[in-house]
């Protein structure tokens, strides 16, 4: 029976104690699984404590036609709008995205929205760790936005105005 290294414990109990604890024991191995499914476990980077986690990204269309996108943050961070032809991309310097699912696209082809898409992707390019939330446009707009501090952290606001007749 193998047993973990830092502890006397077998290795099947330090992970039975880690799932009752919600905790990951630092010795758990991939014993018994096929070459396959060991390749396809991801073990994600342990939290920087320096970093604001995204925590959720969302869409609303307003009652007036305008809508408005909204990303949801531990912290509040630095914002910076770069934009580019048919594209705005707000970037968040010092943070992270917290969960992988967050990364998918918010698709907004069937509101009549001046907006396409909204995607957030990391930027571990740039010196400071940061994540870019890129706005696809379906008309040159111009967007206000607002960072609104919250009771679990701050909220940044933009608000798009409506789709320009005969676009």
């Amino acid at each position: 029976m193998r047993r973990c290294q830092d502890q006397d414990l077998p290795l099947y109990e330090l992970n039975r104690r880690a799932l009752l604890l919600g905790t990951v024991s630092v010795c758990v191995t991939l014993v018994g699984l096929p070459a396959a499914a060991k390749s396809r476990t991801r073990v994600s980077k342990p939290d920087d404590p320096s970093l604001a986690n995204v925590t959720f990204a969302g869409f609303r269309p307003l009652s007036d036609g305008r809508s408005l996108v909204y990303v949801e943050i531990s912290s509040r961070v630095p914002v910076r709008l770069e934009r580019k032809p048919g594209l705005l991309v707000y970037e968040l310097s010092g943070a992270r995205v917290a969960l992988p699912n967050n990364r998918n696209p918010l698709v907004t082809t069937g509101f009549a929205s001046s907006l396409d898409s909204a995607r957030l992707r990391e930027n571990k390019a740039s010196s400071a760790h940061s994540v870019e939330l890129v706005l696809k446009l379906r008309a040159d707009v111009t967007p206000t936005h607002t960072f609104a501090e919250r009771a679990t952290g701050a909220v940044l606001e933009i608000t798009l105005p409506a789709l320009p007749r005969g676009s």
